[in-house]
């Protein structure tokens, strides 16, 4: 769980980075098509049986957006079938923006678990391991993202497989530590950073914490801190808080501190996946695998399912131990008193109560999940099959054949408002499985892309008090520089061991984004300057870069003496980031 590093000055000071680009000599401004943008919306259409459909032609398809009707422009079909392997070291094709029309015989899954116990009693991590190692076509990229840790996307199984077969083995032990930590007075007042005993176990599940394919997630997300806002705001007495406390019916505080924080690790996982899959290219799936779902206050799985259907993810939802307290909610619903217990809170599976019990004004799970699947063309599975395997063989199956519909929207797509996006189907008895809509922007090409990426993935690690290892930052150092205007220098060394440098030549050559933003007080902005800085080097400077790392000095122009920068480094090539936080001498 991660929480802001910086108040909202930060990340106005983020923004505005966003909005400029790199501070550098030749800044690049973003330029937008001015073209009419087609809109695609990717289909799939099962049966009954959750077999695909495949002989729909467009007059088939009644499309509206915002009620509107609209005339499909463009349909095409793609049909997954058993292809090549890409060579092991390859990444997924990243799209050029999300009005991408192109179509893949490749299918990228993300696997997220959830927090909680997910094997009993439906068998949910088996259910992962089934879709790594019997479902996923060689050509299909696979990446597993647990607790703050995720692999890279690859298409060598081992490296998948060995991560969730560690998984299987501990996660029940990582999760008790981790329930009882968050039952403690200690975690609602620290910064949600993961203790050092627990990470070493998380650590060790993706094999360690300098693991080759293996990155930190974190979160800018303002949707995915919240739950901070809401800990800090409980930890003073706010009175709201306290009243939801009571109404929840919460046994002991502890059980409600847990809770939150559980909860707040998955939606931050859930948020982290979406925006580490957005700008991919190819069908898209985030399987969210969970003991009974999120709990979902503050409408997040409004917010989830909309960012989802924007990146065009599907999100595959998972309930290994079924829907929880059905009775209970209900008796909530009618003001009743609710005391769960094994006889009046029993889930879909028969397990006897979760963790508490939820009122349906707050904690929606599974209508939650039904919403935000349903939202992205995805399917929903609570403990319906005795074990999940056969979810995955559905979600499998569904995936195994594409439409593709695009239009040209009435109105141009450049307000920022979510669309709407409505599918009829001529035909009867079928079940339509696509996005419902869409945050209308101006299309980018693939320079704007590569920068809408950087900036992310930057003010991600910044804004975050958990800093980013994966492009290791050592020998910082910060200081004041003398006279007037006001600035200050940093320098540092960068870890360029997993920077994806590329042959040109003779040359090997790479590019990196680094920034650094100074703050005073904690959290008032003081300035920043961010660079693109280009690396070509022979193999003997790569080999000694490799060996001791690349220096790196800049000065940054201040409008008030600072006390310390937070230092952001990012690679596009291997997506990795790097961050740390220097006190200016």
């Amino acid at each position: 769980m991660t929480k802001p590093l910086l108040t909202g000055a930060f990340v106005v000071l983020a923004l505005g980075v966003v909005a400029a680009g790199p501070q550098s000599a030749t800044p690049q401004t973003p330029q937008f098509r001015a073209t009419t943008t087609l809109v695609p919306i990717d289909v799939r259409v099962v049966d009954s049986k959750g077999t695909p459909v495949t002989d729909l032609s467009a007059s088939d398809f009644v499309l509206r957006e915002n009620g509107v009707p609209q005339t499909i422009a463009h349909f095409s079909t793609s049909s997954i079938s058993p292809g090549a392997p890409p060579a092991p070291e390859s990444r997924p094709r990243r799209a050029s923006d999300a009005y991408e029309l192109t179509a893949d015989n490749q299918r990228t899954f993300l696997i997220v678990l959830a927090r909680g116990l997910l094997q009993a009693p439906s068998k949910g991590v088996d259910a992962a391991i089934h879709l790594v190692q019997d479902l996923a076509l060689p050509q299909d990229y696979v990446a597993v993202m647990a607790w703050n840790r995720a692999t890279d996307f690859t298409t060598d199984r081992r490296v998948t497989s060995s991560v969730l077969e560690r998984f299987k083995k501990v996660h029940g032990g990582i999760e008790t530590a981790l329930v009882q930590w968050q039952s403690s007075p200690a975690y609602f007042y620290s910064d949600g950073k993961i203790p050092k005993y627990i990470q070493t176990q998380i650590d060790d599940v993706f094999g360690g914490p300098r693991a080759e394919r293996v990155r930190t997630m974190q979160s800018g997300s303002t949707g995915a801190t919240r739950f901070d806002d809401r800990r800090a705001r409980f930890a003073s007495g706010a009175p709201d808080l306290v009243d939801q406390f009571e109404m929840a019916g919460f046994n002991t505080l502890d059980e409600f501190m847990a809770t939150s924080g559980r909860t707040a690790d998955d939606l931050n996982a859930l948020y982290m996946g979406v925006e580490y899959m957005r700008y991919l290219a190819g069908q898209k799936h985030l399987i969210f695998v969970s003991q009974y779902g999120i709990a979902g206050w503050f409408d997040d799985d409004r917010s989830i399912g909309r960012r989802a259907a924007d990146a065009r993810v599907a999100l595959d939802v998972i309930h290994a131990g079924g829907m929880p307290c059905l009775t209970a909610v209900s008796a909530a619903a009618r003001g009743a008193p609710v005391v769960p217990t094994r006889d009046t809170c029993k889930d879909v599976a028969g397990q006897g109560p979760p963790f508490f019990t939820p009122p349906p004004d707050m904690i929606r799970t599974g209508e939650s999940a039904r919403a935000y699947s349903r939202q992205t063309g995805g399917q929903f599975f609570a403990h319906k099959n005795k074990n999940a395997s056969i979810d995955l063989d559905k979600i499998d199956l569904a995936s195994r054949f594409v439409y593709t519909l695009g239009y040209y929207p009435a109105q141009e797509p450049t307000d920022g408002k979510y669309r709407h996006i409505d599918i009829k189907l001529a035909r009867k008895g079928l079940t339509v499985l696509a996005r419902d809509g869409y945050f209308a922007r101006a299309a980018i090409g693939p320079v704007e892309t590569r920068q809408a990426v950087s900036f992310g993935r930057i003010a991600g690690a910044a804004e975050n008090v958990v800093t980013v290892p994966d492009l290791g930052l050592a020998d910082l150092g910060a200081a004041m520089l003398p006279g007037r205007p006001l600035r200050s220098h940093v320098a540092m060394t960068i870890d360029v061991s997993r920077v994806g440098f590329e042959r040109q030549g003779d040359m090997n050559v790479a590019s990196l984004e680094v920034a650094a933003f100074a703050v005073f007080k904690g959290s008032h902005q003081a300035g920043y300057q961010w660079d693109t800085v280009n690396l070509a080097l022979t193999d003997s400077q790569l080999a000694e870069a490799r060996r001791t790392g690349w220096h790196y000095e800049l000065t940054i122009d201040l409008t008030a003496k600072a006390d310390e920068v937070k230092v952001a480094a990012y690679d596009y090539a291997s997506d990795l980031v790097g961050s740390a936080v220097v006190k200016i001498k």
